[in-house]
């Protein structure tokens, strides 16, 4: 489809076919641990130290910044918004309708290779343009900082449960704890590991003895790689004992730059304050409050909030599609449902069923109102196919096969995509089988298109789609039906006698 909504940024629905069949929704890229309040959508959590609005960055032009992580999946979002023209006279609307620009996957990056790769592991950029306005967005992806399978060691009781036994043996008296404290320390890793990255963005210079208790049991020997990861450096305390010294970051004036080891540090601990909002750990334990960032995105794009349903039921399959197709939201509206067919119609016609098939499929639980809707538009839509077809009659027998599928020859689909609509019509209009394979016969010869042809001519034809070809009766006598087949393959169309059923009836 060639357009989507402001909902499909947050939610992620992109197209996947144009970009090396990846997948960005939120509940396909989500890894350990996966959070039991996830829906389909993307949560997106703002990070305001890295964002800002054009008037609170006059230098750098027009641009506004928002920078986001998924709290579900952990993956970054970085939208750079261009409002182009005169801003006081940009439109305000509730929905921007994008249509996609250039986009690029890039290599996944290897964070040990560069600082770059590490501190900002850009997986693709795309572009949006507004079909309503001027306004256009850059979004930049990039990956988790913390890898799935760290989080989960960090995370695992049982290691911390271990590191504690061990600890016990060799020195009982200093580890000695009550049970509340033992089930306290082997459930708040995360906590710590919070305080230490709110030290370094803080510039809280302290070191770390790896001989303090909490730092033995929730972390020890088996996580030095992770402190080695977040550039903690060997050192010695005051004690003489060894000691994890902390990064020291550039004091920073002002938002902080993407990309930069202060910015490193930040995501980190987004992702690390992600996880505490969702486990925290025991009880009373304050828990780290996400800003949603759906507030900040609408107040830069000017766009009004959207109105969502209170429904919590979870998305059938088909309506997950459908509301992909029409770039709409989960729990949307009825009003914002057909706002968002009409826009998807109006850039994009030559689609125009695929989106009423969509909506109509969706009304089907909805007001009557909207189902009204539906209806006056598949009349409408029926008209205008009416209209196409006569009109292709008229202009000779390529437009008509065109006209059949409610297409025209002009379009720019590939041959997949023929071929599919070819599909749809055999399953959903059985009756008129023949038709379907002479009119994709026809637009198969038009593009000389060798794809297209071998579906006309190696698919299966059964002995009733023959009999509607041929325009005979199953009951007639093969030799006559043979001669009819003969009859239409020399005389009619010489292309038909490679038809799997026509060769058979003619050789007979």
């Amino acid at each position: 489809m060639a357009a989507r909504f402001l909902q499909d940024l947050f939610s992620g629905r992109l197209p996947e076919s144009r970009f090396d069949g990846r997948r960005l929704d939120c509940p396909s890229r989500q890894a350990f641990p996966r959070y039991t309040n996830a829906g389909t959508d993307h949560e997106l959590v703002f990070i305001p130290s890295q964002s800002f609005d054009a008037p609170y960055e006059p230098g750098r032009g027009e641009k506004s910044v928002v920078s986001c992580m998924c709290k579900y999946c952990r993956y970054h979002y970085v939208f750079h918004i261009f409002p182009g023209g005169d801003e006081q006279e940009r439109p305000e609307h509730l929905e921007h309708h994008f249509r996609d620009g250039d986009s690029e996957w890039y290599p996944t990056p290897d964070v040990d290779s560069s600082p770059a790769a590490k501190f900002y592991p850009i997986e693709g950029r795309f572009r949006f343009f507004c079909t309503m306005c001027s306004l256009q967005i850059a979004l930049e992806i990039t990956l988790p900082r913390l890898k799935p399978e760290w989080v989960q060691m960090i995370m695992d009781e049982n290691r911390m449960k271990e590191n504690l036994r061990k600890a016990k043996e060799e020195d009982p008296d200093r580890f000695s704890f009550p049970p509340e404290k033992e089930a306290l320390l082997t459930s708040s890793s995360f906590m710590t590991l919070n305080q230490y990255l709110r030290n370094i963005v803080e510039d809280d210079t302290r070191r770390i003895s790896r001989r303090n208790k909490t730092f033995q049991i929730q972390f020890g020997e088996a996580c030095e790689f992770l402190f080695r990861y977040l550039e903690f450096e060997d050192g010695t305390d005051n004690n003489g004992d060894a000691c994890w010294i902390q990064p020291r970051l550039t004091p920073q004036e002002g938002k902080t730059p993407l990309g930069s080891p202060r910015a490193f540090y930040e995501d980190v601990r987004s992702e690390v304050q992600s996880i505490l909002g969702e486990k925290p750990p025991g009880e009373g334990q304050p828990v780290v409050k996400p800003w949603l960032a759906r507030e900040q995105l609408e107040k830069v794009l000017r766009c009004g909030s959207t109105a969502r349903l209170a429904n919590q039921i979870p998305l059938e399959p088909n309506e997950e599609e459908n509301l992909r197709i029409l770039g709409a939201p989960e729990r949307i509206e009825d009003s914002l449902l057909e706002f968002a067919y009409c826009r998807q119609i109006e850039t994009d016609p030559e689609h125009a069923s695929d989106y009423l098939r969509a909506l109509g499929d969706l009304a089907g639980c909805r007001s009557v109102d909207l189902q009204m809707f539906v209806f006056e538009q598949q009349e409408l839509l029926s008209k205008r196919q009416n209209e196409r077809v006569t009109a292709a009659l008229d202009a000779g027998p390529t437009e008509s096969a065109y006209a059949h599928f409610n297409l025209s020859s002009d379009c720019p689909e590939p041959a997949s995509y023929f071929i599919n609509v070819y599909r749809t019509y055999r399953e959903q209009s059985p009756a008129q089988l023949s038709a379907h394979r002479l009119a994709l016969l026809q637009i198969g010869k038009d593009r000389n298109n060798q794809e297209i042809l071998n579906e006309v001519y190696s698919t299966k034809m059964d002995l009733s789609e023959a009999c509607q070809l041929l325009r005979v009766s199953s009951e007639w006598p093969m030799d006559s039906i043979a001669a009819q087949a003969q009859s239409v393959s020399s005389v009619c169309n010489p292309s038909l006698s490679t038809l799997p059923f026509l060769d058979k009836a003619v050789k007979s």
